[in-house]
């Protein structure tokens, strides 16, 4: 347990000052620092998991901890669970919410820091719905909202793939809710497919959005070797 001036120079300004002061305040929206006492502060247990864990996935687990921690950041996590997220959704969200403008780029930037950190230190946990199995009536649920939705496909294309080619089977994916329309559907391998859902009207602000997360797909692919440059 340390006052502020003590810890303000432990890491590495001269003493308590503003910028100092907006430094604890970061360590102490991550959950690094607690507060116990007037103008004293120790190193959170949330800390000590990160520098001393005693396995290597209690590490993650303690750095993604830390790194949702500030409010606005589980929010986003929760509104974008996986790490696919483009600058320009972040962006739309926020302007929903009502954050003010001068906010909403120190967010992004914060937030996506955050998140590329995580994946450096291969802690960003994935999404776990591909790994849940499905119970035969939840299997039996989506053939039919697919069927549903194949159907709207087919009328949409003509019974064919956007290349020309008849398709023999129908691609399980999800129906569309009110007002969504399909806009582009593209094959690849057996059981791979790309499906584009709209609602309203495509403006450039979306098309730059979609346009951001083409851009992160291919830095993905290419730092895992799944294309060249």
């Amino acid at each position: 347990m340390i006052d502020r001036e003590a810890a303000a120079i432990s890491i590495g300004y001269k003493g308590s000052s503003g910028a100092s002061d907006k430094s604890i305040a970061t360590l102490s929206h991550y959950g690094l620092i607690d507060k116990v006492g007037k103008g004293e502060i120790r190193v959170s247990q949330l800390a000590v998991d990160i520098l001393h864990p005693t396995t290597s996935e209690n590490r993650k687990e303690a750095l993604r901890t830390a790194a949702f921690s500030p409010q606005i950041f589980s929010i986003l996590k929760d509104r974008f669970p996986d790490d696919y997220f483009s600058e320009g959704a972040l962006r739309s969200f926020l302007v929903r919410e009502e954050f003010q403008d001068a906010a909403i780029a120190p967010v992004i930037k914060a937030y996506g820091d955050t998140c590329d950190f995580l994946k450096q230190e291969n802690a960003f946990e994935e999404s776990a719905i591909s790994s849940v199995e499905a119970s035969p009536n939840e299997r039996q649920n989506a053939d039919e909202d697919a069927q549903a939705s194949w159907e709207e496909v087919q009328v949409e294309q003509g019974g064919k793939s956007p290349r020309g080619e008849a398709i023999a089977s129908p691609v399980t994916i999800a129906s569309l809710q009110k007002n969504e329309r399909t806009v582009f559907v593209e094959e690849g391998d057996p059981g791979q497919y790309l499906k584009l859902i709209a609602s309203g009207e495509i403006d450039d602000y979306l098309l730059e959005a979609l346009e951001d997360f083409v851009k992160r797909q291919r830095r993905r692919l290419t730092r895992f070797g799944s294309i060249s440059e």
